[in-house]
């Protein structure tokens, strides 16, 4: 495979906590991937890696279940790719700011990227503020 351009690397994060099909902003999987994806393409980037949790793995600041697709996402990123693309934040955690803040970081320090497709967020519109 040929080596992909860096800033162009994609990854995409997928979550699904609950265990039943109910409608509604419970995507399933699948309808993830296939939105992801989507983005992706309109950005023009590459998907090289997929992280996908279990299903009925939780985020929340409840639970003490492992998220190991989580865990290897935000250490791969800015070495395996640059921009990790998710359904929404609330897929990537629920753990309050310490762990969005851990992503933050590890964005920062990596030059990396962050689209989170329901939320309207994608870090390159953010300005950086100097001090």
């Amino acid at each position: 495979m040929s080596e992909e351009i860096k800033g162009q690397r994609a990854a995409i994060y997928m979550r699904k906590s609950s265990t039943d099909d109910r409608a509604g902003d419970n995507r399933s999987i699948a309808e993830q991937s296939f939105e992801c994806h989507a983005a992706a393409e309109r950005e023009g980037l590459t998907v090289v890696k997929t992280y996908e949790e279990e299903v009925g793995v939780s985020a929340s600041r409840f639970s003490t279940q492992a998220r190991p697709q989580w865990e290897l996402a935000v250490k791969e990123l800015g070495v395996v790719y640059d921009v990790l693309i998710s359904q929404a934040v609330d897929r990537n955690t629920r753990r309050g700011v310490s762990e969005t803040g851990d992503l933050l970081k590890a964005l920062e320090a990596s030059g990396g990227r962050l689209i989170a497709l329901d939320d309207g967020i994608d870090t390159t519109s953010w300005v950086e503020v100097t001090e």
